[in-house]
């Protein structure tokens, strides 16, 4: 599982330089992590499946070949959610459940 949090619409869902990313084993059920140290803000999480270890979201014309979820869970559409579609405000402790989607 790769997971990345972003508090720039720039950086996301692409975890670009600048973001807190983490990579977890995957296993069946619930998976729980910790982002630390994370000032209050406006946030987006994108997370992956990396079923194969290659580090990146395989496509198939497209469309994501690996579980992918994104905070707020924004509904399914042909392009990748935005940054305010997915946008969370953290202020002190907060959690997130993510529900990890799987078209192909």
């Amino acid at each position: 599982m790769h997971i990345c949090l972003t508090g720039r619409a720039d950086a996301f869902p692409v975890c670009a330089p600048g973001s807190q990313k983490a990579s977890i084993p995957a296993r069946k059920g619930a998976i729980r992590y910790e982002f630390s140290n994370i000032p209050d803000g406006d946030y987006a999480v994108a997370a992956f499946h990396d079923a194969n270890g290659n580090g990146i979201l395989d496509k198939m014309v497209g469309m994501p070949r690996e579980g992918f979820a994104f905070s707020q869970n924004p509904p399914l559409r042909p392009r990748a959610p935005t940054f305010k579609e997915c946008s969370f405000t953290l202020k002190g402790h907060g959690a997130l459940h993510l529900k990890m989607r799987y078209i192909l």
